[in-house]
């Protein structure tokens, strides 16, 4: 066989197999990204947020016991983060925020809700796994399909439930709508924060958005637009500082990531692999990166504060915020498997 052929051969050998790849390897190895071990990440992106708040809850009904053992669930969250493939930090991470919730119920937040909803799911899909299906293969992406399943629908029922409540006299008036309110924060930095018109198209670009994702993502010829069009309505609500949108964004983000397939990550993790030279480079590259920007976000934004707070605030989070949400946005559009007359051409 000539010498091109053979590193040819090699070439491809190094970047496809992925699951068999991860379950050979140790565990605490860098290894590609898998679709159970991206929504483990995500989700340490979230809770890092939501028990960073938690740091500052001493009027609940857990006094201070909230505030003391939140730190260690924020650092328990960042491991998943660089770690993703601990996938047993998510049901971990599930449990505690399900307990909080039920405890200092009820909530105003109607993002917790929705965070609520995901970790019943999260809950729900490893009894299933556990204790019904303990004979699958591989258990991540069985753990996957069984999040997954229920999971997808948390989506469109958040839109629908949005699109209904803002039905009313107050989201349809420009001088009232949080729409608006929101579509002025980020206007403001371009001198256009007081057109009239571009405050009514930010209320009905509202319903649009979220009525065409809430079907597009479940029709497959049209799931790379629903992605096009909902990811960044989410992403730019986190970046407007408006009320600190960036937990729900990233919850957001976690739901849709429940529509991307295992060949949405073979591609990214084959196309890294090019770049790099090697599979393993690139998981490593990739270890460094989470590494580093992590690290980088507690020194920075602890050193940024007067005092020393784990609470996320816009100035210090936006950066990290708008990092890992473009690099997840350009991730599903770009790999997400193209659909040829009904067929997917990758599975």
């Amino acid at each position: 066989m000539p010498n091109a052929e053979i590193k040819g051969h090699r070439a491809v050998n190094d970047t496809i197999g992925i699951a068999e790849h991860a379950s050979t390897a140790p565990s605490l190895r860098a290894q590609p990204l898998d679709p159970l071990s991206a929504v483990n990440m995500l989700a340490g992106l979230y809770f890092i947020q939501v028990w960073g708040f938690a740091t500052a809850e001493h009027d609940t009904v857990l006094g201070t016991f909230l505030p003391l053992v939140a730190p260690g669930l924020v650092l328990i969250s960042a491991i998943a983060v660089v770690m993703p493939r601990l996938h047993g930090i998510i049901l971990f991470n599930a449990l505690s925020f399900s307990a909080y919730y039920l405890v200092v119920s009820p909530i105003a937040s109607n993002n917790q809700l929705t965070g609520f909803a995901l970790c019943l799911v999260i809950i729900g899909a490893y009894s299933w796994v556990y204790f019904r299906k303990s004979d699958v293969e591989s258990k991540s992406q069985a753990l996957f399909d069984a999040i997954a399943g229920p999971g997808r629908w948390i989506l469109p029922a958040m839109y629908f439930f949005g699109i209904y409540h803002k039905i009313n006299v107050d989201f349809l008036d420009p001088t009232a709508s949080c729409a608006v309110e929101l579509y002025r924060s980020l206007a403001i930095h371009f001198g256009m924060a007081d057109l009239r018109p571009l405050h009514y198209f930010a209320i009905y670009i509202t319903f649009m958005v979220e009525g065409i994702a809430m079907i597009a993502l479940f029709i497959p010829r049209l799931k790379r637009f629903g992605l096009m069009i909902g990811l960044p309505f989410h992403i730019v609500i986190g970046l407007t500082g408006y009320s600190f949108y960036k937990d729900f964004s990233t919850v957001v983000l976690i739901l849709y990531a429940l529509f991307l397939t295992p060949a949405t990550y073979t591609a990214g993790v084959k196309s890294a692999s090019r770049w790099v030279g090697s599979q393993q480079r690139a998981c490593d590259l990739g270890r460094l990166f989470l590494i580093g920007g992590t690290t980088l976000y507690f020194i920075v934004g602890l050193a940024l504060k007067d005092e020393p707070s784990l609470v996320p605030t816009h100035s210090g989070f936006i950066l990290p915020f708008a990092v890992y949400a473009i690099l997840f946005y350009l991730g599903a559009v770009t790999f997400l498997p193209e659909v040829v007359a009904g067929f997917r051409t990758s599975c």
